[in-house]
């Protein structure tokens, strides 16, 4: 029963002791000490007093309950204060640094990464040229509008002062430039309508003369050329031109010559000159066919080569001329017009002119052709 009791007999406790002793405080170890053992220096601690360490520990303590715990602890000098806050340690990166020493930072190798920022630096400058570029291209030639000049100055227009003079009773005509209707190197086309104004010797003639004076207005000396077609672009036959014209020519004399013909107009001063060129068949046949009806040449070609209204005597007189070493013909139709027959075979042509100059010209530029051929 004795035993039974003792297993729920309260044991007594004894109550730690609240007293700190001077030795507990000595066998304190702060952070000075750590710092001294750092630096290479021996540092015995001072014994601390301090009645408020004490009561502070006894706060919140669960082991000291409610008995008062005094202890003295001894505050630290101001020299000890001033060791402890100059060899505080400042870890930089894991490595300890003095406060009064200057921590080295490490800089970053020039390796790969510079050589990529040059790259970049380079095209981006590189960029920004041309983008500059184009937009001062873009502002000179098409935001001007072409209201400016190269120096940026805008062109005025000049106004002339007005004419203050007293206007004259027969004001100077500027002079035109002829307009050149016709070609004088290649032949052009004479179109009759055969069908309708070619029917009649006066519709042939009005198309004849209406040509002269369109030559006439051009200005031009060279011989123009025409080759004379229908009104759907067929040559004309020089027989059936003949009969068109109502030419009264020898039998003998167009069967020596052949189909093809052309006209050429002359201008000299204010009279325009015709020449007739016809192509021969039988060069042997056609110069006895001429010499037997050379008085009434002119006749028979008159309404062709001067015109409707021009009077020419039924029988001329000709004589003989050269033109260099060649042998040629005329006779004076009009001496007061320089109207004149003038003719001469020359290979397979036989070439009609109405005076001297005329029919020069255009021999002579057939035996240039000739002797380029």
């Amino acid at each position: 029963m004795s035993d039974f009791k003792k297993l729920f007999r309260k044991k007594e406790t004894k109550a730690p002791s609240a007293e700190i002793t001077q030795d507990d405080y000595r066998n304190i170890r702060v952070m000075r000490d750590d710092l001294e053992e750092l630096s290479g220096k021996t540092h015995k601690a001072n014994p601390v007093s301090d009645p408020n360490i004490s009561a502070q520990a006894q706060v919140g303590n669960p082991f000291l309950e409610n008995q008062s715990v005094t202890a003295s602890v001894t505050q630290p000098t101001e020299t000890a204060k001033s060791e402890l806050v100059e060899n505080i340690p400042v870890t930089v990166s894991d490595t300890s640094v003095k406060l009064d020493q200057k921590a080295e930072v490490p800089m970053p190798s020039s390796g790969g990464s510079s050589k990529d920022t040059l790259k970049w630096i380079i095209i981006g400058g590189a960029s920004i040229l041309v983008i500059g570029i184009g937009v001062f291209v873009f502002f000179f030639f098409f935001s001007n509008d072409g209201s400016k000049t190269a120096s940026g100055v805008v062109d005025q227009p000049v106004t002339q002062p007005a004419d203050t003079s007293a206007p004259t009773d027969n004001p100077t005509p500027f002079p035109v430039e002829p307009l050149q209707v016709f070609s004088s190197v290649n032949p052009n086309y004479l179109v009759i309508d055969t069908e309708s104004v070619g029917q009649t010797k006066e519709g042939v003639m009005s198309v004849l003369d209406e040509t002269a004076a369109k030559v006439g207005s051009m200005a031009q000396s060279a011989p123009i050329e025409f080759i004379v077609r229908d009104n759907n672009n067929n040559p004309i036959a020089f027989s059936r031109f003949a009969y068109l014209l109502g030419l009264k020519l020898p039998s003998e004399m167009l069967s020596s010559v052949n189909e093809s013909f052309s006209i050429a107009f002359v201008s000299e001063g204010s009279t325009v000159r015709r020449v007739l060129t016809v192509n021969v068949k039988d060069s042997s046949l056609l110069p006895s066919s001429i010499q037997k009806n050379e008085p009434s040449l002119p006749s028979l070609f008159g309404s062709l080569l001067y015109g409707k209204d021009f009077v020419i005597p039924t029988a001329m007189t000709f004589n003989d001329g050269t033109f260099g070493a060649l042998k040629t013909r005329y006779a004076i139709v009009d001496p007061t017009t320089d109207s004149s027959f003038d003719n001469i075979v020359l290979g397979n042509t036989w070439i009609i002119g109405t005076s001297k100059n005329s029919f020069r010209l255009v021999l002579g530029n057939l035996i240039q052709k000739q002797s380029q051929n």
